[in-house]
């Protein structure tokens, strides 16, 4: 007698009276060994140019389904307009898949446990994994603690985050500072590099309008005496968008400038009513040319290097676009 299977991944399904002494054997035997390889099964592929469909139980015709109940389903698929917060209970504790594909607007969806103890709303239109324990719902594998993302086309953290009981990330603005109790393992490393006491509140990185900068392990590309920030020092920052300088501000040019002025005479002719030779007193028409007195025109050029007007440079930001926010990984 041949059992049926289950529909997603083809567990042997015992009919009543079937395998009579050999249900261990026939049903329940290979029914552990599929489950132990869903959960822990390593299966090794070799590949090379020809696409390749893996195996699956013989007899298996997939009809992807809901297991017996919803909670018993790995994958929670949500759909619908969301016209307020909708809040979701968990019954038992597990791991979920969650594929949130509500049209949200201003709402979010919320996943908690039994005991509500922490609460996550999860984004819009993403796949995400989630875990209960009972009374805590967190998410799986969301980032790095500590770990910055730049989160396009918005200006503020969005309501999946801030419905959150523990914000699964922070904005990176430095207008405020946290508990340690809050946010352990992000306060461990950041103690008080970016605000806080560092003993019970810390801060956070303020990274509006600003670039992140990396450690500079070298201690000479980014320093103090070059640029106004040590790059050896978390959360020292500078930089300024443009800068308005004076004259006394640039060096000194040495500038040849050479100006002749070598003076020149105007020529004349003297016409003289006199003889200018002989005895007698007779009027002699002739001419002697002169000339006046050499002059110059009294031009100088005067030249100060360390005078000028205030004047504003060029911006010192390179093309650039306003895309969006920084964030931190709690």
């Amino acid at each position: 007698m041949v059992n049926p299977l289950t529909v997603n991944t083809g567990l042997i399904v015992p009919l009543t009276g079937a395998d009579v002494d050999l249900w261990g054997e026939d049903d329940l035997n290979p029914n552990f060994v599929a489950i132990d390889g869903l959960f822990c099964g390593v299966q090794t592929v070799s590949v090379s140019n020809v696409p390749v469909t893996l195996t699956s139980a013989a007899g298996l015709s997939p009809t992807p389904s809901a297991g017996p109940t919803q909670a018993q389903n790995r994958v929670l698929k949500f759909t619908g307009t969301l016209t307020a917060d909708v809040t979701v209970t968990l019954p038992t504790p597990g791991m979920w898949v969650i594929d949130n594909q509500t049209v949200a607007g201003a709402f979010v969806l919320k996943f908690q446990g039994v005991t509500p103890t922490q609460v996550v709303a999860v984004p819009p239109g993403e796949v995400c994994e989630i875990y209960n324990d009972g009374a805590n719902v967190r998410f799986v594998g969301l980032g790095r603690v500590g770990s910055l993302e730049f989160w396009g086309g918005i200006t503020a953290l969005p309501r999946w985050v801030t419905e959150c009981t523990v914000k699964p990330f922070l904005l990176c603005d430095s207008t405020a500072t946290y508990n340690f109790s809050d946010y352990p393992a992000l306060s461990a490393i950041y103690l008080g590099k970016f605000g806080g006491n560092g003993i019970t509140t810390f801060g956070v990185q303020d990274l509006r309008g600003r670039m992140p900068l990396a450690y500079d392990g070298t201690g000479t590309r980014i320093t103090a005496a070059l640029c106004g920030v040590n790059g050896q020092t978390m959360g020292a920052s500078g930089g300024i968008a443009g800068t308005t300088m004076v004259r006394s501000d640039l060096p000194n040019q040495v500038v040849a400038i050479s100006i002749s002025d070598p003076g020149h005479a105007h020529g004349y002719t003297q016409n003289s009513p006199f003889g200018a030779s002989g005895s007698g007193a007779g009027i002699n028409g002739a001419s002697a040319p002169g000339t006046t007195s050499t002059a110059t025109t009294g031009i100088t050029a005067n030249f100060n290097l360390n005078g000028g007007v205030t004047q504003t440079v060029q911006n010192n930001l390179p093309p650039a676009q306003v895309a969006g926010i920084w964030v931190v990984k709690t």
